[in-house]
């Protein structure tokens, strides 16, 4: 049996009415009591299925490769060599200093 939440949210306007115009503590509580199980039930059922679930990546046009560079998951660049002194080395390099260009 699929209760709808609109259903359930007049059903709590009414509790919220009569808890209103109780005339005892115990009345007040009785109503807040039956509210909170109405919240439990809208709560605790499952989402709707027509909600957009999110696309795998092949069917939003990024491949696999793209979505790996996205991420920063790539194979480290082979111009990059460690040099006998702890520093590395680059093909693309002039100096030491870290102004050489």
């Amino acid at each position: 049996m699929d209760i709808s939440i609109h259903q359930l949210l007049n059903k709590m306007e009414a509790e919220l009415r009569q808890a209103k115009i109780a005339g005892s503590d115990q009345g007040i509580r009785d109503r807040l009591l039956v509210i909170k199980s109405l919240c439990d039930v809208v709560l605790e059922q499952e989402p709707d299925r027509s909600e957009e679930k999110p696309e795998p990546a092949e069917k939003n046009g990024i491949s696999e490769a793209e979505l790996q560079k996205m991420m920063g998951i790539s194979k480290p660049s082979s111009s990059k060599i460690m040099g006998t002194d702890g520093r590395l080395e680059d093909e693309g390099a002039n100096g030491s200093s870290l102004f050489d260009f």
